[in-house]
């Protein structure tokens, strides 16, 4: 029997009205559909036709007030949550009307939710960007070298990795919504702290940044439990991009600012301002109240849609397809399995993650990590100037997401294969930043002739290097809408170890060399060529059923 999606009314009277559809029903090929959008009857089902003649705008016009349908939906298109009771004359009559309440047909509350997250992912990265600014005046002061500032900074890297895979089963048992204001209090209270533990000593600030880390450490499965719970599919790559957007902007803010207070006020008063913002932030989070969940078919009625393998993990979807009862959401499906860990490590396409999420990290941190202090130790900057022209490539980079987010989607919706668009975006934003740092390392750094070129190169580099977030923060939801959170916990725990290696690496390569070259661009080109050949010879976005793979083992 054809599986349907129960779908809600644009003035939020739909459970009320899909309650009174259950008691007198709408006809539905052999069967009955209830109110609630499942089928009850046994038999095959049909396509409805319409039976009106009226225009499609009037059509449409029903279709919204719920008038011809039982109920209509606002957040998600006909064609994608397969509703069998409107044939393609009235989907084209449903579009040509325009999307609902909220932002590009997103519901208001979708809209909040995804602000607040994307607030958040910026104070994430304030929080480490700081003792980034910082780290100059931090060296003078205590008398660090650079291998002791990457030290530090691999504390941060060290809690982060420690929380992936737990952060990601926390996330599925507690929810995304609800881990994440716990992380954002954790990384807030660390980063108040470090002034107090940088007067007593390295170790002292080590921990103080492991704080830091473990809180961040459960940012990302959070937040990509977030989306999975409560984003449609076809708004995806928009709603990632725009979230994990929020980690640059959060770049951003702090590479401008935190020189300013530091002329002003020293370095102590950004680390407590930025404790004092995520205190804040939980505040507003809980204040945003509870989103609705999806329905948990409406990912297999999107994979159809776009052509894609049908055989995704959808536990419970037997329940709905048989008309035994309402469709569980997504949220109330997570958990009733144990987590199929042989079939992940066992999956080429989760390794092909893998070297992506590594690869892309790698590049990612050591350049954020260590170009403030290139640019003052070799290209005789001050803070302030070195803090602009770090934050430059960031700018580019939210340009490159805020393109290539929208074009993803609308190239799915117009028919490519998903694991196309995915190789396409996640090569660019491999391949890509290899080919600008090359250019970097040709020109030798501390030439007269060169800095521009350095500095123009890096610019396009870390650019381009941010279309990973059309594809690379969007293929674990793609994959498995029920593993998201987990999936991104154990690519995220190799990319975070990219992070511990890549920030102490450099320091003591560039400590033991003396060169730039060879410390920081010539490592970042030959990871991200590898990651880059990994994720095009192996990815794959079509949905996986673990579940399956791990029972037949």
């Amino acid at each position: 029997m054809g599986m349907m999606i129960p779908t809600r009314s644009r003035d939020g009277v739909g459970r009320r009205r899909a309650r009174r559809g259950s008691e007198d029903g709408v006809a539905g090929g052999n069967g009955v559909v209830a109110g609630n959008g499942v089928s009850t009857g046994t038999g095959r089902r049909r396509r409805r036709r319409s039976t009106s003649s009226s225009s499609p705008s009037a059509s449409a016009k029903r279709h919204r007030q719920g008038g011809g349908m039982r109920i209509s939906s606002s957040r998600y298109p006909p064609e994608v949550s397969g509703k069998p009771v409107m044939d393609a004359d009235e989907a084209d009559a449903w579009r040509e009307a325009g999307p609902g309440p909220g932002v590009a047909g997103l519901d208001e509350g979708i809209v909040v939710l995804v602000g607040l997250a994307c607030v958040a992912s910026a104070l994430s990265d304030m929080a480490k960007m700081t003792l980034s600014v910082s780290a100059i005046a931090m060296s003078e002061q205590f008398g660090w070298a650079n291998a002791d500032v990457g030290r530090v900074q691999s504390a941060l890297f060290v809690g982060f990795l420690l929380m992936q895979l737990p952060g990601g089963a926390l996330s599925k048992q507690f929810t995304g919504k609800r881990v994440l204001k716990y992380a954002v209090l954790i990384w807030s209270a660390g980063t108040a702290l470090t002034p107090v533990s940088a007067s007593l000593g390295l170790l002292p600030l080590c921990a103080a940044r492991t704080l830091v880390g473990l809180g961040q450490g459960l940012a990302p499965t959070a937040l990509t439990d977030v989306l999975a719970r409560h984003v449609p599919a076809t708004y995806r790559a928009r709603c990632a991009g725009a979230v994990f957007t929020g980690f640059s902007a959060g770049s951003v803010v702090s590479l401008l600012g935190t020189p300013v207070v530091l002329d002003s006020a020293g370095w102590e008063p950004t680390f407590y301002g930025i404790g004092v913002l995520g205190l804040a932030w939980a505040v507003c989070w809980n204040a945003a109240g509870e989103v609705e969940e999806l329905p948990l078919g409406s990912e297999k009625a999107f994979q159809k849609k776009v052509g894609e393998d049908l055989d995704v993990d959808m536990v419970g979807i037997d329940i709905v397809s048989s008309g035994s009862g309402p469709q569980p959401s997504v949220g109330e499906i997570l958990g009733k399995e144990n987590i199929p860990w042989r079939s992940f490590f066992a999956s080429s396409a989760v390794w092909a993650v893998v070297a992506g999420h590594f690869s892309d990290n790698w590049g990612k941190f050591a350049l954020t990590t260590w170009l403030p202090t290139y640019f003052h130790s070799e290209l005789g900057m001050n803070t302030d100037q070195a803090g602009l022209w770090t934050t430059i490539p960031l700018l580019l980079g939210i340009g490159v997401a805020a393109f290539s987010s929208p074009t993803s989607d609308n190239l799915i919706n117009q028919g490519w294969s998903v694991t196309t668009v995915r190789k396409l975006m996640m090569g660019a934003a491999l391949f890509g930043p290899a080919f600008f740092l090359s250019l970097t390392s040709l020109a030798g750094s501390g030439s007269d002739e060169s800095p521009l070129l350095v500095l123009a190169a890096i610019t396009c580099a870390m650019g381009v290097s941010r279309f990973s977030v059309s594809s690379l923060y969007c293929i674990h939801q793609d994959m498995s809408p029920q593993y998201a959170s987990t999936l991104l916990g154990i690519t995220n725990t190799f990319g975070a170890l990219a992070g511990v290696i890549s920030a102490y690496a450099t320091g003591a390569a560039k400590d033991a060399s003396g060169s730039w070259q060879y410390s920081l661009f010539l490592p970042a080109i030959a990871v991200y060529v590898l990651g880059g050949i990994a994720w095009i010879a192996y990815a794959d976005a079509r949905g996986q059923n673990f579940s399956k793979a791990s029972r037949g083992r």
